[in-house]
């Protein structure tokens, strides 16, 4: 059964191995230390890192299917290779920018934010974080 449309009327079906795909975070890690090189501060880094963010979730159907990765995240097997990723990627921001874990930690929850929000057309609710310097 698919993790996500097993369990949700209408959800469509996408196979476990693709999940599996789209959870890999090594592209964007690969955008984020593109974008770190040059940085002068912990703060410099993150705020290009966030630049970064903010065009990659503008592919709609790239970051749908990073939505239902999470989502699938039921299913034990997709739950592992999700959250190993995404540790990765969490500890790889802190490595690049030097920032301390709460700001990695803030600088996280604003991207979840603005993922949410981008997919449900709701910027206003983003906005006011949008400007804000790390």
């Amino acid at each position: 059964m698919d993790p996500v449309a097993g369990h949700i009327p209408g959800a469509v079906s996408v196979p476990v191995s693709e999940l599996l795909r789209l959870g890999n975070s090594a592209e964007l890690r690969a955008t984020f230390e593109a974008a770190a090189k040059g940085a002068t501060s912990p703060e410099d880094a993150l705020e290009r890192i966030g630049a970064t963010y903010e065009g990659l979730i503008g592919d709609r159907c790239a970051l749908l299917c990073q939505l239902q990765a999470y989502a699938a995240s039921g299913d034990e097997e997709v739950r592992v290779h999700v959250a190993a990723e995404f540790r990765a990627l969490y500890d790889r921001i802190i490595e690049l920018s030097g920032a301390t874990p709460l700001q990695v930690t803030q600088f996280v929850a604003h991207g979840m934010l603005a993922n949410v929000t981008t997919i449900l057309n709701l910027p206003s609710i983003w906005d006011p974080l949008r400007d804000q310097k790390c």
